[in-house]
């Protein structure tokens, strides 16, 4: 999961890049980018951070056989 989502990551900010006409880009950097554009690298980052967010939910419960509620002491 962890190369999937890196790798995402790269072919984003290679595809800001390349509109600029350079190897790689910055998330942040999207002025030169159309509206459309814009709107499709903002789906990508909230499916990215949507991925993120599950996997650390599911690695947490990975293994644990006990409700979230449980308090150890």
């Amino acid at each position: 999961m962890i190369n999937d989502y890196a790798h995402a990551w790269d072919t984003l900010t290679n595809a800001i890049g390349a509109a600029q006409g350079k190897s790689a880009g910055y998330i942040t950097e999207v002025d030169h980018l159309t509206v459309d554009q814009r709107i499709e690298v903002a789906k990508v980052t909230a499916l990215l951070s949507i991925a993120q967010e599950l996997s650390a939910l599911n690695s947490r419960n990975n293994g644990d056989d006990e409700t979230p509620n449980h308090v150890h002491f």
